[in-house]
């Protein structure tokens, strides 16, 4: 069956053959502490084994990925291993994780010398070899479907139909449009955190997208951004979407001008969050915790509990990791030598804080 490429929110995932990994997403060039300071140069993968294509997946035509975060070791070894994000079955997170424990990197140097880097994201890729880029009639149909209900304002019959769709021998190429349309549904319910986390997903297949198309899902990952607040995330999304080559939207050029203004500036900045527990539509988080995360823009931060439970919070750096429990009154100051940071702040479903940035 000829396989048909979708005329709006096209995403391609160039990954290699069957079961091969990709790239990790923090091999980023060196991190500059500062004139005349240490130079820190990321570790990068060196072997692996190949992991094992589910039997069940290549009978049904289903590809996939598997996000992990560790730590890379001194000698190369990888530790403290964990799945943050996933297509949604088990096999490829079984077969995937089997793989990683035997991965072997070349490690983190620090002025020549190899240290321990934490935090280290990488991205295990399934598609099978004979698979071309486009998506399956049946899939279309059914989307232009998922389009109409949407349309309507027909929620419940949405989602009813992008779950058959998920359930399916869905690709590469169709899961993005899949998140797209996830994206849009639950902006549609008033659930922006969700909607956000969809587009997150999509851009995160920058090798994947369309080159003309890419820049248009970070533009509406800003939109959504700088909506919520969520100033360091946005700062971020801009950055890249002016590398991408695409522009600012005019509607947004202000709140962006503000942003930019934002990050140097002396009045503190304040973050709504709220827990929710659904991470991916299959359900990602420990059952009864939820989790939030957010890149600051600024080295100093701290939490004002609205509601709810909070039970720790973890900065993640590029060098380091500082877990704390979450609780107000207490602020605390990243050292610039630990490179880049993002915050997660884990307790129960539905718990609302503020985190604030000085």
């Amino acid at each position: 069956m000829p396989l048909l490429r979708l005329p709006l929110l096209l995403v391609l995932l160039a990954a290699p053959a069957l079961g091969q990994t990709v790239s990790a997403a923090g091999g980023a060039p060196p991190v500059l502490e500062g004139a005349g300071a240490a130079v820190l140069v990321h570790a990068v993968p060196d072997r692996f084994q190949k992991p094992v294509y589910p039997i069940e997946a290549i009978r049904t035509g289903r590809e996939g990925w598997v996000d992990f975060r560790f730590t890379v070791k001194p000698d190369g070894s990888v530790a403290d291993l964990e799945v943050i994000d996933a297509s949604g079955r088990d096999e490829f997170e079984r077969s995937a994780t089997q793989a990683m424990r035997h991965a072997v990197f070349k490690p983190a140097t620090l002025d020549g010398l190899p240290v321990e880097q934490p935090n280290v994201q990488f991205r295990m890729v399934f598609r099978l070899a004979d698979r071309g880029l486009g998506a399956r009639r049946e899939f279309v149909r059914k989307l232009r479907q998922v389009d109409g209900l949407l349309d309507g304002g027909k929620l419940d019959e949405a989602r009813e139909m992008l779950g058959t769709l998920d359930r399916g021998g869905v690709t590469l190429y169709e899961y993005a449009y899949l998140f797209t349309r996830f994206a849009r549904y639950h902006a549609m319910r008033d659930e922006p955190s969700k909607a956000l986390a969809y587009l997150r997903r999509s851009t995160r297949h920058k090798a994947a997208i369309e080159r003309d198309f890419y820049p248009d899902l970070l533009a509406q990952q800003l939109r959504l951004e700088l909506a919520t607040r969520r100033y360091g995330d946005a700062f971020l999304t801009h950055g890249r979407l002016l590398e991408a080559g695409g522009t600012v939207p005019d509607e947004l050029q202000g709140a962006v001008a503000k942003l930019l203004a934002l990050r140097d500036g002396a009045r503190p900045l304040l973050i709504a969050g709220v827990l929710e527990e659904a991470c991916r539509e299959e359900g990602a988080c420990p059952a009864g915790r939820a989790s939030w995360s957010y890149a600051p823009m600024r080295r100093t931060i701290s939490l004002e509990p609205t509601g709810g439970a909070l039970d720790r919070i973890s900065v993640r750096c590029e060098k380091k990791t500082l877990t704390a429990k979450a609780e107000a009154g207490v602020t605390w100051t990243i050292p610039p030598a630990w490179g880049r940071c993002w915050a997660e702040v884990w307790g129960e479903p539905g718990a609302t804080f503020v985190l604030i940035e000085e």
